[in-house]
């Protein structure tokens, strides 16, 4: 898959009106400029993303296998009320391995300790495991 199936598009008037103000992304110039969240956040109604495949395809691709995907992000015109996507994105998506969740034991969790918190691993340079 090369390089020209990644692309993004940023649409910055509504195609109704053609005003450049939007709701969410008003909102978050106030909760920027007070220092709420980053600067390069983009604030929006709604975004989604994912891999254009369902999961029994998924399942059956080999780890490092890419396959297309999109995000896309909305809001609302500030003017007449029109919903628009604001940014649009194509790329490719690589299966990789899931994360690994460590899960306490009944005794561990007896124990008090939380998911993960409690397991350590022995030194590497143990004499007794070489």
């Amino acid at each position: 898959m090369g390089e020209d199936t990644k692309w993004v598009k940023e649409f910055a008037k509504c195609p109704q009106c053609g005003s450049d103000q939007r709701m969410f992304e008003q909102i978050g110039k106030e909760m920027k400029e007070r220092s709420l969240i980053p600067q390069d956040e983009l604030v929006c109604f709604e975004s989604r993303q994912g891999a254009m495949a369902n999961q029994n395809v998924i399942a059956k691709l080999p780890i490092g296998a890419e396959i297309p995907a999109f995000a896309v992000a909305t809001d609302f015109c500030s003017e007449c009320g029109c919903f628009y996507a604001v940014k649009l994105e194509r790329a490719n998506a690589k299966k990789t391995l899931a994360p690994v969740q460590l899960v306490p034991n009944r005794a561990q969790r007896r124990a008090g300790l939380q998911g993960g918190s409690g397991f350590q691993l022995p030194p590497l340079n143990n004499a007794g495991l070489s």
